[in-house]
């Protein structure tokens, strides 16, 4: 009854920087569910490096079908590696992620 997805996110899986690049995170949250999300739920950082300063995000009403664009500032770590970040919309509802790679 409750789902979401994230779509259209970007960096893509896996692309590169170098370290300290600053770059966009972009994620469109989808109401993928058949119930209305209610507004206020949380879109929240959980795990992984943290590649922005934003921590929390409070998402509005979504009914089914409905999308909503986040967009964070990040930098990429200084050390080479990959790397990923994932936050989580309140309740479990889907677990938005950001999968880079750090090249000199």
């Amino acid at each position: 009854q409750y789902a979401c997805n994230a779509i259209s996110r970007r960096p893509f899986d896996n692309e590169i920087f170098r370290p300290n690049d600053e770059f966009d995170i972009k994620w469109t949250i989808v109401n993928t569910g058949t119930k209305t999300m209610q507004a206020g739920l949380d879109l929240k950082y959980s795990t992984g490096p943290q590649l922005t300063s934003t921590k929390i995000v409070e998402l509005p009403e979504l009914k089914p079908g409905d999308q909503y664009v986040v967009d964070f500032d990040a930098q990429a770590p200084d050390k080479p590696g990959k790397y990923v970040m994932i936050f989580l919309v309140e309740g479990g509802l889907c677990y938005p992620y950001t999968a880079i790679v750090v090249e000199k």
